[in-house]
């Protein structure tokens, strides 16, 4: 970001509702005019009005909700001040979900979803209700195509595979193939089609146990970045 505000100016996530983009920054919730190309507001949540790193943003039909360090905060989106921290309430530690950073949060299938640690909890009216869990260490978690996609590894990557959840917890299918992966970093869904970006491997596109790799017409380098 091109400014003179100084702080953690990083990217963390980008997520879209109707004609914005949301980017969760370590500055707060950047929202960017899409049709316009320019920064419409700036959500700056931290407690007291401080910078907090934002790690993922989320909307339901009501509410947004946003993932920080500081913990899963929510705000009302006909709030007539966004900006102002105030209006913005820290719910991580209430209603069953776990008090700390909130490391990601999602709109699936018309429920909210967030992940702490290596735990993903849903919304169920005013509470929390433990989703998923497992061993194995998380490298990225976001939501595709009306599933939870989890890379994770295990065993200093020895072990891993790509997970696609549903929102009752219920684990649809696993992509691992040690051959096949790497460093799985981050997964899109496409109907059956899940494709990973792999930091070693490249692209990669897996359909049940058939595994096709793409060479991107880009600079050489490792697959790092964000899908969409």
């Amino acid at each position: 970001l091109r400014s003179n505000v100084s702080g953690d100016k990083n990217i963390y996530d980008i997520s879209f509702r109707g004609d914005n983009a949301y980017l969760s920054s370590g500055l707060g919730v950047i929202v960017v005019d899409m049709n316009k190309y320019e920064v419409s507001n700036t959500y700056i949540i931290g407690n007291n009005g401080g910078n907090v790193k934002v790690n993922g943003f989320a909307a339901d039909a009501t509410k947004f909700y946003a993932a920080t360090e500081e913990g899963l905060k929510t705000a009302n989106q006909n709030s007539p001040n966004l900006s102002d921290y105030r209006n913005w309430t820290l719910v991580s530690g209430t209603n069953g979900l776990p008090a700390g950073p909130a490391k990601q949060v999602m709109f699936v299938q018309n429920k909210i979803i967030a992940q702490y640690f290596k735990s993903l909890y849903v919304l169920n009216g005013n509470n929390w209700q433990l989703l998923h869990t497992d061993d194995w260490r998380w490298e990225n978690v976001n939501a595709s195509d009306g599933a939870i996609l989890i890379c994770e590894e295990k065993n200093n990557w020895n072990e891993r595979r790509v997970l696609s959840v549903n929102t009752n917890g219920s684990i649809v299918s696993t992509v691992q193939n040690n051959a096949q992966l790497r460093f799985p970093y981050q997964a899109i869904k496409s109907g059956n089609e899940i494709w990973i970006a792999d930091f070693e491997k490249g692209l990669v596109k897996a359909e049940g146990t058939v595994f096709a790799n793409y060479s991107i017409n880009s600079p050489y380098g490792s697959l790092d970045g964000e899908m969409f």
